[in-house]
């Protein structure tokens, strides 16, 4: 009788106070495939418990086992991966779980699928049907503060549609540079909000959006629909794009836009959104893309992780049939941000939660590959899908190192670069020349050379040899003749401690070997 008493009060008491944590052994969760992970968990409960590793919580386990925590002790678990990846080990104790994510040489993940051999001729093809439709700008007046006016605007769109947001105009002199943002998944009033903190604090035409056809603090009841995702022509996300599309249009034809400085910003839907729009419309020079959805859909079909909305999932959960599958795989392709990144040409700024979920880092990570210019990339070690920059407004850093044209109402802009990373402009030589290579990396407007960097080969017919692959200054060779693409990149992991965050800054550099 004791005993039961005693077993009662332990499942009980483990049941409500119990707290795990789990981490890597490196703080900053990075390993190259073939080399071993190791896990800590930590309880401050006695008993039983359980951990599984995958590459996400769609995909299959890789690994799982029983363990016997005790209080406060570290118990280690040994994962090795051998291919380009990102994982979490999932815990559960009683009724408490919690996470670690790592990832396994991120810049060697690619697309299983090449695109469509027509995605341009597609697309191209759909811009001109918006092209045909008049703009119609429809503006209200909805607030003014001291330092901006907003109002609510509806544009033209496809299909007899609207384009529904908000534009804020600061009340300082032009001309402005833009940002556009585009919306996070949801149907929601509110799901778009005025964008006028933008424009007061980076004296921008703040411009947000909504995908659907109805003012953004109203229900649409036909919200994401039609939507046959085995028919690349009845996308849903096919005026989600033509949408932005449609709002650049209209910054465009304001005489108070500088008429090139225009950045596009989006979070989780909005994050593909502005990569799959970035790939579209050439009139973007500037890309914020945080942990974006609508990447490598097709994962799923290889064991990998898919980007939401997941599907390849919802094709095998609500309808099971091998060939439908097979259509939805090849029709949205053709809205998948991993093939419109390569398109795009300008710096971006992307963040990826390492235990994000909903839009697991690799799918997202993939797409940031083919972004092939100067580009940041936060990575946030314990960040879900919720995950942010350590500084909320970091972005504005980014985008006061690009853009001239900004005039906040009462704060001088320093047009200083935040992290600005120059691997050198392109080169032509002979095979066998060796090339010299100079990186130029500064911070907040300071040059410096004290982070570490690296050279890396990203394509090319051949290997190429660096002759100090560590440094600022090398060189490299080439044994055979075809044009090779290489990349510098600039670690900065001194915010580990403090924000749980580490940042990769990098550039990339033709050699063409004749």
């Amino acid at each position: 009788m004791k005993t039961s008493l005693f077993l009662s009060f332990f499942l009980i008491f483990g049941y409500l106070h119990a707290t795990i944590q789990v981490s890597t052994d490196r703080p900053d969760a990075a390993y190259q495939a073939g080399e071993t992970i190791i896990f800590r968990i930590q309880s401050n409960v006695t008993g039983p418990a359980r951990y599984e590793i995958r590459y996400s919580n769609t995909g299959k386990v890789l690994e799982k086992a029983d363990l016997n925590l005790t209080a406060w002790l570290v118990t280690e678990v040994h994962f090795t991966p051998q291919s380009p990846c990102f994982v979490v080990c999932m815990v559960s104790q009683f009724a408490q779980s919690a996470m670690a994510g790592a990832s396994v040489s991120p810049f060697d993940l690619k697309p299983f699928e090449p695109e469509p051999p027509d995605f341009d001729i597609f697309w191209d093809g759909i811009k001109a049907q918006l092209a045909q439709v008049p703009i119609d700008p429809q503006l209200t007046f909805l607030f003014a503060t001291a330092a901006s006016t907003t109002y609510r605007i509806n544009l033209a769109g496809l299909d007899n549609r609207r384009v529904y947001g908000y534009i804020t105009i600061p009340n300082t002199t032009g001309p402005f540079a833009a940002v556009l943002q585009v919306p996070p998944y949801g149907a929601q009033p509110g799901n778009a909000l005025p964008f006028d903190y933008a424009a007061e604090n980076l004296g921008v035409i703040a411009m947000s959006i909504s995908i659907h056809n109805a003012e953004p603090d109203t229900q649409d009841p036909n919200a994401y629909q039609p939507d046959e995702p085995a028919n690349k022509n009845t996308n849903y996300y096919k005026y989600a794009l033509t949408a932005a599309i449609r709002a650049i249009d209209y910054i465009y034809s304001r005489p108070d836009f500088n008429g090139s400085e225009l950045a596009l910003f989006g979070i989780s839907q909005g994050g593909g959104l502005a990569i799959s729009t970035a790939g579209l419309d050439s009139r973007v020079k500037l890309l914020i893309d945080v942990v974006p959805a609508l990447c490598r859909h097709h994962g799923l079909r290889y064991g990998r992780p898919s980007g939401h909305p997941h599907y390849i999932l919802n094709a095998r959960q609500n309808n099971g049939d091998p060939a439908y599958e097979a259509a939805v795989t090849e029709a949205t392709k053709y809205y998948d941000a991993v093939y419109f990144a390569k398109r795009y040409k300008g710096p971006s700024l992307s963040l990826f939660g390492y235990v994000d979920q909903t839009c697991p880092p690799a799918t997202g990570f993939t797409a940031n590959n083919n972004l092939l210019d100067a580009k940041i990339i936060v990575h946030s070690v314990k960040g879900g899908h919720g995950a942010f920059f350590a500084g909320l407004y970091d972005w504005y850093k980014f985008v006061r190192g690009y853009f001239t044209d900004l005039h906040p109402y009462d704060t001088p802009v320093q047009n200083t670069s935040w992290y600005q990373l120059n691997a050198g402009p392109d080169q032509s030589t002979t095979s066998g020349t060796p090339v010299n290579l100079q990186a130029v990396f500064s911070l907040e407007g300071t040059t410096s050379q004290d982070l570490p960097i690296r050279w890396e080969k990203v394509s090319g017919p051949g290997p190429v040899q660096f002759s100090s692959p560590y440094s600022y200054q090398t060189t490299v060779s080439f044994s055979q003749s075809g044009s090779y693409l290489l990349r510098a990149v600039v670690e900065d992991k001194s915010h580990l401690d403090q924000d749980q965050v580490w940042y990769d800054i990098v550039d990339y550099v033709w050699i063409h070997v004749q």
